[in-house]
């Protein structure tokens, strides 16, 4: 919050209202942070212009973009797993116990954050499997090699439970409570714990919905051709010559995608530690791609192809960072509401949705208006009868009915037999 302050010439420290602010700025930091590192991995695979490819593509993702402006842990999280990755890398190529106790501070950094990446875990076991089969010409018996493996594994632990226990100290103060909550979200995220704003899920295909969304949304239908791509370029190579960065790559690209992708509840930010993946795949594509038409003396076409479908990542990043350029469309229907709403009128809205009017200042919010609010819960359920006749004696007590997104009408197709 100081250096927030500093950087910016306001203070926000001193009240709980702007801390957001504090929390969006590091989000931006550590995602750039992130395009640092996908460019170092990438060169560590492919090369230096495969790298930039690739930290092009990551800069350029619009889901990066979006969770970057936003005080969640999402950003921090992806930036955290993949300097696990490198730290990994270097350990691997290292083999000195500093290494995987940096690379096992990493891990508990990304545990402390989100318990969602455990399968992380398993890479750092790969890693120092990887890493001591590497070396086993360095002892004479195979015992050396194991307990070697076995020294590297028990410090990467304990390295790591020690940032998480400095990072996440609630974890260990009240361990029943941290073990609880974590059951109780993975109940939500599985779907045998029903709750309301997980229902537009119900039905959705995994892997299809998550395919969909990524190119859609996510990353825009040139990345996501990319994407397909540079997964059978890596996979290709990985053949031909394995790498201990591109099956580091593949481990987590599987052990995690299997953790988000069976689970019905499936929010495209659940995505994001994959996102370095995913642009370091686009960006061998890329790099595959224009090493193609220089095998061939085409080099006019090496640079044009992939200036094109760089310019092709950047139009839809465009068009999506267009939602930043005007007044966000919920605080522009407040300032019409606070125009042409009289006061004292009662306001309906849903009440698994954000309801309208927003409070934007001392003047203009719903208290100063003495507007009240009538929330009403469709996700109630009730038989249709009586859900009919609730609706009618309710909006019959209101002046204005206020529908501010499609989240509850689009989520109720989903369950015919409830509604």
């Amino acid at each position: 919050a100081t250096l927030y302050s500093k950087v910016v010439g306001e203070d926000h420290a001193s009240y709980w209202s702007g801390v957001y602010k504090v929390g969006r700025f590091l989000s931006a930091i550590f995602d750039t942070l992130t395009v640092a590192m996908v460019f170092l991995i990438g060169r560590r695979i492919a090369g230096r212009r495969a790298g930039l490819y690739a930290a092009m593509i990551a800069a350029l993702t619009p889901m990066a973009i979006q969770l970057a402006h936003f005080w969640t842990t999402d950003s921090w999280l992806t930036f955290f797993v993949l300097m696990t990755i490198w730290l990994l890398l270097r350990a691997m190529d290292e083999g000195s116990r500093k290494s995987f106790i940096l690379a096992g501070i990493s891990f508990g950094l990304a545990m402390a954050t989100k318990g969602s990446v455990f399968t992380l875990a398993g890479l750092v076991a790969v890693a120092i499997v990887l890493a001591a089969w590497q070396r086993r010409d360095e002892f004479d018996r195979l015992i050396e090699t194991i307990a070697w493996a076995i020294e590297r594994a028990m410090l990467a632990a304990f390295a790591s439970v020690f940032a998480f226990a400095i990072f996440e100290p609630y974890a260990l103060w009240q361990p029943d409570v941290y073990v609880d909550q974590l059951l109780n979200q993975s109940h939500i995220i599985s779907g045998s714990f029903d709750v309301p704003f997980t229902r537009q899920y119900i039905g959705t295909l995994p892997i299809a919905y998550q395919i969909e969304q990524v190119v859609r949304w996510g990353w825009g239908p040139v990345a996501g051709v990319l994407i397909f791509v540079g997964a059978f370029v890596l996979s290709k190579r990985l053949i031909r010559h394995p790498d201990p960065a591109g099956l580091l790559l593949i481990a987590w690209f599987v052990g995690y995608g299997i953790v988000i992708a069976v689970p019905e509840t499936k929010f495209l930010r659940y995505l994001a530690p994959l996102i370095p993946v995913f642009a370091l795949m686009a960006g061998l594509a890329i790099e595959a791609i224009a090493d193609w038409f220089s095998r061939r003396n085409l080099k006019r076409m090496a640079v044009a192809v992939p200036a094109v479908l760089l310019l092709g990542v950047a139009f839809w990043t465009a068009a999506f960072m267009n939602v930043y350029a005007g007044t966000h469309p919920r605080i522009a229907a407040s300032e019409w509401i606070y125009a042409n709403v009289p006061p004292g009128s009662v306001i309906q809205s849903e009440y698994w949705d954000d309801s309208l009017p927003l409070n934007l200042n001392a003047s203009l919010n719903a208290n100063a208006y003495s507007y009240t609010w009538d929330g009403f819960d469709f996700y109630a359920a009730p038989p249709a009868p009586e859900a009919a006749n609730a609706i009618f004696e309710q909006i019959s007590q209101v002046d204005y009915i206020i529908m501010s997104s499609n989240r509850v009408s689009s989520a109720m197709p989903q369950s015919p037999w409830r509604y």
